[in-house]
C-alpha cells in the first residue's frame, strides 16, 4: 500500500478545559488569542475532549502546543495532538481499489483536486497520469 499524506491530521488538536465552562468555543478562542499567540484556527465539534481545534497549518499547531497549557480566566486549556490522543488506533486497509478516470479535465489534474473528486470512494492513495 503506498504511503498516504498525513498532513491534514497534523493540523488537528483536541481541547480539554478544566474546570468545564458554559461556552467552551468562546473560551478556547479567547485563550488562544490572548495566551497562545493568536494562531489561525477554526473549531469543530468533537466526541473527544471539549472541541477539536483545526489549525491552518501544522506549524501553527506545534507553535501553539509549545506555549501550552494555557491558564486563562481561572481555567486551564490543554491541547492534545490528534496523533497522541488516547483513542487513537491504527487502521490497516483490507482492500485496494484501482479506478481509471477518462476525460478528466486537465485543469483538475492535481493531487488535491483528484483526492477531492474521488473522496466518496475512499482515501486516495496515489494518482498517475496515463498517456
Amino acid at each position: 500500500m503506498p504511503p498516504v499524506d498525513m498532513e491534514p491530521c497534523r493540523r488537528l488538536a483536541y481541547a480539554f478545559i478544566e474546570p468545564e465552562c458554559a461556552d467552551p468555543g468562546l473560551f478556547i478562542r479567547n485563550a488562544l488569542e490572548q495566551r497562545g499567540g493568536d494562531p489561525p484556527v477554526r473549531l469543530a465539534p468533537s466526541s473527544h475532549g471539549t472541541m477539536m481545534v483545526v489549525f491552518r497549518h501544522p506549524y501553527f499547531r506545534e507553535e501553539t502546543l509549545r506555549r501550552g497549557p494555557f491558564h486563562f480566566g481561572g481555567r486551564v486549556l490543554r491541547l492534545v495532538r490528534h496523533e497522541e490522543a488516547d483513542f487513537r488506533f491504527v487502521c490497516r486497509y483490507r482492500r485496494l481499489a484501482v479506478l481509471a478516470a477518462t476525460n478528466f479535465p486537465p485543469e483538475h489534474w492535481t493531487r488535491e483536486r483528484i483526492s477531492r473528486a474521488f473522496q466518496v470512494y475512499g482515501q486516495c492513495a496515489a494518482s498517475t497520469r496515463s498517456a
